[in-house]
């Protein structure tokens, strides 16, 4: 019994994790780089970029900013998850987006998801985490991995619908 103790002792101690974790290997970030089929300016990109955003993105708290060469879009949006009825844990993500433009290319950046619950005591925080900020009995393990698919899902939606638009190359234009 003694020799079967200290085997699982050290078998406990040489299993431990005694490396340093690189934390940014987890983070939930999409990001891609796409050229466009139609060779757009990174201006015509941007103004275009800038129309679909307002669109999606009306109401406060979401903005837009460029930067001082004028071919960065930040902001910030919101998407729905969860549906209606019992689901305590139903809310909204908020995220950051950044868009980047150069001639002929575009680099989109979606990051920092943040879950807030319509009931905040089921608010699951930062998606980066394996369990959400209320704790497993409020948003269970399985739950709390919907609600992130539900994101990545929409993300992705979010992220195609930006990619059809800027690849019309249209520019609304108000003047009638």
């Amino acid at each position: 019994m003694y020799k079967l103790l200290i085997l699982l002792l050290s078998i406990n101690f040489s299993t431990g994790n005694d490396l340093p974790q690189n934390t940014d290997i987890d983070k939930l970030i999409f990001s891609d780089v796409i050229y466009t089929d139609n060779n757009i300016s990174s201006d015509e990109m941007l103004i275009i970029a800038r129309q679909w955003y307002s669109k999606l993105f009306d109401t406060p708290p979401f903005f837009y900013q460029t930067d001082s060469n004028g071919n960065i879009l930040t902001g910030k949006g919101k998407i729905f998850t969860g549906s209606s009825g019992r689901n305590l844990y139903a809310g909204i993500v908020e995220f950051s987006l950044e868009l980047q433009f150069k001639d002929g290319k575009y680099k989109y950046i979606v990051s920092n998801l943040i879950h807030t619950a319509f009931e905040p005591e089921y608010s699951g925080g930062d998606l980066d985490d394996n369990k959400p900020d209320c704790g497993t009995l409020n948003i269970s393990k399985r739950q709390w991995k919907k609600i992130k698919d539900s994101s990545e899902n929409k993300v992705m939606d979010l992220i195609n619908n930006l990619k059809d638009h800027i690849n019309k190359g249209t520019i609304m234009n108000n003047n009638w």
